[in-house]
């Protein structure tokens, strides 16, 4: 745990600690509410992209509480656009800095969990949104074709 949440934590209170854990708290909400602030250049690119397809497109989304993944397409598909420097890419960002590790653990421990709660999980390299986002979504429709529609969080 970081300095920084350490601190915090130490000065949350008991009572703020239990309405959070209940959900009565909702602690991403300004994340969410100040998202164009917070959204990546690759994001807007990939998120242009998919609703360019008219796909039902969630973005920012907030899955059990403690996953916010970056688009949730037709509420069974998680699709990650991660950056090459933070989630160390293998061509670009070979040179890791002192939390990589930490951060692709964390990476493979979602998508692992997402998959075993019957989400498709796909996640896109930076350089392969700004090459050809287009390619990128090519993968979660060709996927979509593939599923039954219920599968596919499509319904009738």
């Amino acid at each position: 745990m970081s300095p920084t949440i350490k601190s915090m934590a130490a000065h949350t209170s008991a009572t703020r600690k239990k309405k959070i854990a209940s959900g009565e708290i909702d602690m991403w909400k300004p994340i969410r509410a100040s998202r164009e602030k917070y959204v990546t250049s690759i994001e807007k690119i990939l998120e242009a992209e998919l609703k360019n397809r008219s796909l039902l497109v969630k973005p920012q989304e907030l899955l059990f509480g403690k996953f916010l993944v970056d688009f949730l397409v037709n509420d069974k598909i998680v699709i990650f656009a991660d950056g090459c420097y933070f989630h160390g890419c293998e061509i670009h960002h070979k040179d890791e800095f002192v939390g990589l590790p930490k951060r692709k653990a964390i990476d493979k421990s979602q998508t692992s969990y997402l998959e075993k709660c019957g989400f498709k999980v796909f996640r896109f390299w930076e350089h392969d949104i700004n090459k050809n986002a287009s390619k990128c979504v090519d993968q979660v429709v060709k996927y979509i074709e593939s599923q039954p529609r219920e599968l596919a969080g499509i319904s009738n």
